[in-house]
């Protein structure tokens, strides 16, 4: 699945019905999706899976906050923020209102 091109988010988002729980999970962990998909069926997926294996906007990660892992994110995540000197000053000053120190 990983090498399939016809599977991107389109095709996830027009058949996400029938998929089971755990093949939505193992795509999490081998395919990026949108963060427009993501957020449509946040609730339907594993926060950990996002957290761990997509990429997505500091934003979203802000937004999400309180679902997602921010210590797997900030420690073994896939975005380019996760490096502290990548960040943005918003995140930082975000990080340190919600007492996250890495």
């Amino acid at each position: 699945m990983k090498e399939c091109d016809f599977v991107d988010t389109a095709f996830l988002d027009a058949h996400f019905n029938l998929f089971d729980e755990w093949e939505i999970n193992t795509i999490l962990m081998i395919k990026q999706v949108d963060e427009s998909f993501l957020e449509k069926y946040f609730c339907s997926l594993d926060p950990k899976k996002i957290s761990r294996y997509q990429k997505f906007s500091e934003s979203f990660f802000m937004h999400h906050f309180n679902q997602l892992d921010a210590d797997l994110i900030l420690k073994r995540g896939l975005n380019e923020w996760c490096a502290k000197e990548n960040r943005s000053k918003q995140l930082d000053v975000f990080l340190r209102l919600k007492g996250v120190k890495l």
